[in-house]
Parts: structure tokens; sequence; C-alpha cells
């Protein structure tokens, strides 16, 4: 008996850091797959409040394809993503306060990328983790950053 708990220790102890790696991994992906569908369905709110303008028509194109490059990421582990929106409705007083939110959203979301890169170990996941942050960062907030009549830096 008393070998046989040793064997067993043993054994959940070999496969433990991996089913944690995964559940780390999995909820990693579910977190930022929802970010990205909440930021989609936003901006698809915002045209249809405001009609197809700048720089909403093209964020939401770019949402779809960070949602797009996420699902790699889950079939590759042979998981699927769970779309999970809950419709609350968005009405903005103007254009320049969506802009301000979804300022702070992509602001937010460059956070989250920087707090799972450091998560996770998948190699994939990182490197789309990195490379949607980097979008965020470099193309969505200068953009929301125009369109809230904010000065860029030099």
């Amino acid at each position: 008996m008393r070998c046989a708990v040793k064997w067993l220790t043993a054994l959940v102890l070999m496969f433990a850091p991996s089913a944690m790696a995964s559940t780390s991994l999995k909820s990693a992906l579910v977190e930022a797959y929802q970010d990205e569908l909440n930021a989609y369905m936003r901006y698809e709110s915002i045209i249809q409040q405001f009609g197809d303008i700048r720089p909403f028509s093209n964020l939401v194109g770019a949402e779809e394809r960070h949602m797009n490059l996420l699902e790699q990421i889950f079939k590759l582990h042979g998981w699927s993503p769970l779309k999970i929106y809950h419709p609350v409705a968005q009405f903005y007083s103007s254009v320049l306060s969506a802009c301000d939110a979804s300022l702070e959203a992509e602001e937010s979301n460059v956070a989250m990328y920087d707090r799972l890169v450091k998560d996770i170990s998948d190699e994939e996941a990182i490197a789309v983790f990195l490379h949607l942050r980097q979008a965020s960062a470099e193309r969505h907030i200068p953009a929301l950053q125009r369109c809230a009549g904010l000065r860029l830096p030099e």
C-alpha cells in the first residue's frame, strides 16, 4: 500500500505542472479572446451609432483578425474558443466620447497582454499575444488618440 501511494504521488507530481500550464494557457487564451470579442462588439456598436467612420471602421476589422489569430492557438491545442458576449447597449453622447472609451479599453488591452505573457510558456501563444499587444500599442492607441484630439508626442 505504501509503495502504491508513493507511486501515485510521483505520478501526480510528474503530470501536475503540465496540467497547470495547460489550464493557465487556456484561461489566458479565453481572457484574451473575450477581450478582443468585446472590442469587436464595441466598434460594431459605435459604427451602428455613428456610421462607418474611422478609426472604428479599421479597428473592427483588426479585432476580427485578432480573434482569428487566437482561434488558431485554441485549435493548435485542441480547444475551441467560447464566444461569450453579454450584449449591453453602449450609447455614446458623441464620437469623442466613443474615442475616449475605446482608448481606455485599448490601454487596458495592452496591460492585459503584458500580464498574460508572464503567466504562460507556450511559444506560439506568446508570439501571438505580443503581436496583438503591439498592434494595440502601436496602431490602435495612436489612432484613438488622434480621434480623441490628443496631441501625439513627436
